[in-house]
């Protein structure tokens, strides 16, 4: 079997019903079963990018957004930082 190449997705956006914008990226298979990844603190969403291999091998969409201030997602005010996970 070949090895599955690591890739750095475009990271994709939307903007949320309250204006702000959320981002994200996806890895493994675009038409599998969808899998949330969220990443840690000083982190961002390439960090699922680790997973991508072990995606494509079973089958998984995975979809992992960036957290508020992250990745050019867009802060949420008035919300402490210990409330976005």
């Amino acid at each position: 079997m070949a090895e599955i190449p690591l890739i750095d997705p475009p990271v994709l956006s939307t903007t949320l019903a309250d204006g702000r914008r959320m981002t994200w990226q996806e890895f493994g298979v675009p038409d599998g079963r969808p899998a949330l990844y969220f990443h840690g603190g000083g982190s961002l969403s390439l960090e699922a990018g680790i997973f991508h291999r072990e995606a494509v091998s079973n089958d998984i969409r995975l979809i992992a957004t960036n957290r508020p201030g992250v990745g050019g997602s867009s802060l949420c005010p008035g919300r402490p930082v210990a409330a976005y996970a």
